[in-house]
C-alpha cells in the first residue's frame, strides 16, 4: 500500500504539483473533464500546443498518447533524480492491479506503470524509461519498450512531454479492448516515495485495431534540389556489413553524405568503399576526420561524401586540446556554394552533467569554424545527443543565417507522426530524436524531409525499393533526409 506522505515544498526535482498539459492541480480526486485532442492530430515532435488545456490522454485504435507538463526548472526526464511515473489502470477496475488508500489514488487498480529515471536494483539514481506490468501485490514484470513501440519527445530537457505507446502489448492484453482507461502521474523519490501527484484522469478507449504498415515509398527528389543525408552508421558497421548500407544509399540517391562513427580506415578506403557499394560511375568527394590511434572511439569518425566538389575541409574544431568530432566544407551545388557539417557531439549525461558543458562546448567551437567559410547557405547534420538540454542545438545555430538562426528541418518518419531518429530496443533508454539537420533559412528552403525505418513499412514498399524489413536494424540510427531548394523569390 502506497500511503500519503506529508506536505513539503517542492525543490527543482520534487514536485508537489504535477501540470498536466497546460496545467491541473495536484491532490484533488475528480477526474478532469477536458476533452482528449483527436488522436489524428498527435504528433510526437515534442510540441505540445495540439493538447488542449487540461487534456493529457488520447487514444485510436493502435495507440495511447499522453502530454504532460512540469513546473520548475526543466529536467532531463530519462537522468533525473527523482522519478516521474505514469501509473495506468488499464481495466478501470480496483479489482486488479496495485491499489493504495493514498485519496488522489485510491479509486485505481494500477495496471502497468511507466517510470522515467527508475531507481536502481540498489536504491541509486537510474535513467533511461522502464515499462512493467503491476500485479496486486506491486510484484511487476518487465515490458520492453521496443516491443511496446514507446516513445517520447523531447529527450532533451523541456517545460512539457509528448508521447505515445501501443495498445497492442502482451502483458496488457486490456488495452486492446474498448473501455476505459484510468490514471495518475506522479513524482518518487531516492526512497521511492511518492512526493507529488497529478489529479487523475481518464481516457476512453475505442475499439481497437492495429495500425498497418506505411505502403509508401521514399520519395523522388524535387527538381532543381539537393538531397543530403545525415546518417550515424554505428562504429563503422559499413566495412563489415555493406550490403544493408549500400541498399539504403541506393535508394536514397543523395547528393551529399553526413556520416558520423566511420571510425574504420582512411579517405581513400571511404571513396573506395562508395565506389564499390554505392556508385561506380560517381568520382565521390570525400573529407574524412580520421580516428587518431591514441584516443579510439573519442574523435574521428565524421565524414563528408559528395557527387558534387568539394573544398579542402575547413580546421577541425577544438575543445582545449582535443578534437571535435566535427568537419566542415563548402559543396559546390546547382543551389550555390553551400557550407556543409557533420557533426557527432559528446554523449550521455544530463543537463547539469559535465557531458552538458562538454556539448555546448562544442557547439560553439564548431558554430566559430562554420563562421570562418564566410558562406550564405549552410547545413549542419549529424548526432546532436541531445539527452540535457536543448542549448548545444541554439549555440550551434545561433547567427549562422545571415537572418538570424539556422533552424531544424521537420523530419518525420516515413508514414509516420514521429520523429524518432535513434531506437536501440536492448537500451534502457526508449527511441527518440537525437539526429539534427539545421539549415539556414533565409537561403535555403526544405522541400521535403523524413526519416527511413524499414521496420515500418509494407512489403509491397520494400521491395519496389529494393530494401529488406531488417535494414534499419543495421544501425540504431536511423538516415535523416532533407532535400533542398532555394527559397522563392520575394515579390
Amino acid at each position: 500500500m502506497i500511503t500519503k506522505p506529508p506536505h513539503r515544498s517542492p525543490s527543482a526535482l520534487t514536485l508537489v504539483s504535477l501540470l498536466l498539459a497546460a496545467g491541473l492541480s495536484a491532490c484533488s480526486s475528480t477526474p478532469p473533464r477536458a476533452p482528449a485532442p483527436p488522436a489524428s492530430l498527435v504528433t510526437i515532435d515534442g510540441d505540445t500546443t495540439e493538447w488542449p488545456s487540461g487534456a493529457n490522454m488520447a487514444a485510436d485504435g493502435s495507440n495511447l498518447y499522453f502530454g504532460f507538463s512540469v513546473p520548475g526548472a526543466p529536467f532531463t526526464l530519462q537522468a533525473a533524480d527523482e522519478s516521474v511515473v505514469l501509473a495506468l489502470d488499464t481495466d478501470a477496475s480496483t479489482s486488479t492491479g496495485q491499489t493504495s488508500d493514498l485519496k488522489a489514488f485510491d479509486q485505481l487498480g494500477i495496471d502497468v506503470e511507466i517510470v522515467f529515471s527508475p531507481r536502481k536494483p540498489d536504491g541509486s539514481a537510474g535513467n533511461g524509461v522502464a515499462l512493467a506490468r503491476v500485479d496486486s501485490a506491486g510484484n511487476r514484470t518487465a515490458i520492453n519498450h521496443g516491443e511496446a513501440d514507446f516513445s517520447f519527445a523531447p529527450t532533451f530537457a523541456n517545460p512539457a512531454y509528448e508521447g505515445r505507446f501501443s495498445r497492442f502489448i502482451a502483458q496488457a492484453p486490456e488495452l486492446a479492448r474498448a473501455g476505459l482507461v484510468r490514471g495518475i502521474f506522479s513524482i518518487r523519490d531516492a526512497q521511492g516515495q511518492i512526493v507529488g501527484y497529478s489529479d487523475p484522469f481518464e481516457v476512453r478507449l475505442p475499439a481497437a485495431k492495429r495500425a498497418p504498415l506505411a505502403d509508401v515509398v521514399i520519395p523522388q527528389k524535387p527538381l532543381n534540389s539537393v538531397r543530403l543525408v545525415s546518417w550515424n552508421i554505428l562504429r563503422g558497421k559499413p566495412v563489415d556489413e555493406p550490403a544493408v548500407f549500400a541498399r539504403m544509399l541506393q535508394a536514397l540517391r543523395p547528393d551529399v553524405v553526413l556520416l558520423q562513427e566511420w571510425n574504420r580506415g582512411t579517405e581513400a578506403e571511404l571513396k573506395s568503399w562508395f565506389t564499390v557499394h554505392v556508385d561506380p560511375a560517381v568520382d565521390w568527394n570525400v573529407r574524412l576526420l580520421e580516428q587518431p590511434a591514441d584516443k579510439p572511439g573519442l574523435t574521428g569518425g565524421v565524414a563528408i561524401v559528395s557527387r558534387l566538389p568539394l573544398s579542402p575541409a575547413a580546421p577541425t574544431p577544438k575543445v582545449e586540446s582535443d578534437n571535435v568530432r566535427a568537419i566542415a566544407a563548402k559543396v559546390r551545388s546547382p543551389l550555390g556554394e553551400i557550407a556543409v557539417a557533420s557533426i557527432h557531439l559528446k554523449c550521455c549525461g544530463s543537463a547539469a552533467g559535465p557531458e552538458e558543458a562538454r556539448r555546448i562546448a562544442e557547439a560553439s567551437a564548431v558554430n566559430a569554424t562554420l563562421k570562418t567559410l564566410r558562406a550564405p547557405m549552410v547545413v549542419v547534420g549529424g548526432d546532436y545527443n541531445l539527452v540535457g538540454g536543448r542549448a548545444p542545438l541554439d549555440t550551434l545555430a545561433n547567427t549562422l543565417d545571415a537572418g538570424g538562426n539556422l533552424a531544424p528541418a521537420p523530419a518525420f518518419l516515413l508514414g509516420e507522426r514521429l520523429m524518432t531518429t535513434w531506437r536501440d530496443d536492448p537500451s534502457p533508454f526508449s527511441a527518440g530524436r537525437l539526429d539534427y539537420v539545421l539549415t539556414s533559412p533565409s537561403t535555403l528552403s526544405v522541400a521535403q524531409t523524413f526519416i527511413v525505418d524499414t521496420r515500418r513499412l509494407t512489403d509491397g514498399a520494400l521491395a519496389m525499393m529494393g530494401l529488406d524489413r531488417a535494414d534499419s536494424a543495421a544501425s540504431d540510427h536511423m538516415p535523416v533526409v532533407v532535400d533542398l531548394t532555394t527559397p522563392p523569390a520575394k515579390k
